[in-house]
């Protein structure tokens, strides 16, 4: 038999989670003196370790394999204490990061049928063919010669690029068909 000032390992652990919150060595005699309010302190077996190991209001329990290392546990299961995904957010945050080069683009535009096989070599340097006059000729005037000069300049196109929204627009194409274009389409909830 031990004998109260004999030195043990002990472990103090939360009452509300099973957690335990640190482990030490103690004087037999002491060791319900090593909890403090809302805990409990106990012997530890060899083979337990607070990073392995929680108290489940009866002995010892190993904790089930960890989903990430953002999960909590809450003393009876992993929880994710992260806020909720925003699936607007989302979109909006690829959209705003969504980008290609302008052959890619005239490339994607061929596929879906918006110009013309005859003219995808002349759209992809830059020059204004018959069907992207079309396309800016159904823009606001103020907003047409921005468009000719932004597509004969530029060799990079945003997905949030406003003429190119625009003239989805007039075209009758969806946010998400601009979306297919870039090659990706919205988040769904999970």
């Amino acid at each position: 038999m031990l004998s109260s000032d004999t030195m043990v390992p002990c472990a103090v652990f939360s009452i509300a989670t099973g957690a335990i919150l640190w482990t030490s060595i103690c004087e037999l005699g002491l060791l319900a003196e090593q909890a403090g309010a809302g805990q409990i302190a106990v012997l530890l077996p060899e083979d337990v370790a607070d990073d392995t190991h929680y108290w489940d209001g009866t002995g010892f329990v190993p904790y089930p394999p960890c989903p990430g290392d953002w999960a909590v546990w809450n003393g009876a299961f992993w929880t994710d204490p992260r806020p909720p995904r925003d699936p607007a957010a989302d979109l909006a945050a690829r959209r705003a990061g969504a980008s290609m080069t302008r052959a890619n683009l005239v490339m994607a535009a061929v596929q879906a049928g918006i110009i013309p096989i005859a003219d995808a070599a002349a759209a992809a340097r830059g020059e204004i063919t018959p069907s992207i006059q079309a396309l800016i000729d159904q823009l606001p005037a103020e907003d047409q010669l921005e468009a000719i000069v932004r597509w004969a300049a530029s060799t990079v196109i945003d997905r949030t690029n406003q003429i190119l929204t625009a003239l989805g627009a007039s075209m009758g194409l969806t946010d998400e068909d601009l979306d297919q274009l870039f090659g990706f389409t919205a988040p769904t909830e999970e």
